[in-house]
């Protein structure tokens, strides 16, 4: 039967958690610029495609930090929160004006803004990134 050893295994994992625990504060704030980016993109897109009229939906957009996919990674999901004066959901008037209704017509704004934030996003994290490898 074969046997397998190793060497310098306990060191190496070592030195990976000290990497990660240096890393972590950056890759947070890596979250933190993505997630402000893209409340900026969808606000963008609402104004550009004209769904402003009370002003209600674009100013309930929020970026959540707080949540954890499977696994235990941190994400952040950006979408209107909350309701209007009239007690209507705002994601649901987001929903309605991205893919249309009988009476509306799709608008797809949530398209643009997602393309806007995978335009600009990558630029900004791998340049903050640099900038931690940098000692910065």
């Amino acid at each position: 039967m074969a046997r397998v050893t190793t060497t310098g295994l306990d060191e190496l994992i070592t030195e990976m958690e000290n990497m990660w625990e240096q890393a972590e504060p950056v890759f947070n704030e890596m979250l933190e610029i993505a997630a402000d980016e893209s409340e900026k993109a969808w606000k963008d897109a609402i104004e550009k495609h004209n769904l402003v009229q009370s002003g209600q939906m674009l100013a309930s957009v929020k970026a959540d930090l707080n949540k954890r996919a499977a696994g235990g990674l941190k994400i952040a999901t950006t979408y209107p929160r909350g309701t209007d004066t009239r007690r209507v959901r705002n994601a649901l008037k987001a929903f309605v004006n991205h893919y249309g209704s009988r009476r509306n017509k799709a608008t797809y704004f949530v398209d643009d803004a997602e393309q806007e934030i995978a335009d600009k996003v990558p630029d900004l994290l791998h340049k903050r990134w640099n900038e931690h490898l940098e000692g910065k």
